[in-house]
Parts: C-alpha cells; sequence; structure tokens
C-alpha cells in the first residue's frame, strides 16, 4: 500500500493525471482487503 501511495504522489507531482487515475483505482481496492483483514466475523 505504500508503495502504491508513493507512486500516487510522484505522478502527481509530475502533473500525470492519468497516471495518478490508474493508481487510485487499485489504491482503493487495497484499502477494502486491509480494512477486510482487520474485521471480526460473528
Amino acid at each position: 500500500m505504500a508503495w502504491v501511495l508513493g507512486r500516487i504522489e510522484a505522478l502527481r507531482a509530475k502533473g500525470d493525471s492519468l497516471g495518478v487515475e490508474r493508481f487510485t483505482i487499485p489504491a482503493a481496492r487495497l484499502e477494502q482487503l486491509q480494512v477486510g483483514q482487520h474485521s471480526t466475523v460473528g
């Protein structure tokens, strides 16, 4: 996750909005997976 966020920041600094968009979707999905790991069932 840290690597993905680092890529987003680097792309944002370069002004690469398409690159930012491409990495934002996987970042959101990784965040969902991480949240799911911490949830408790029953």
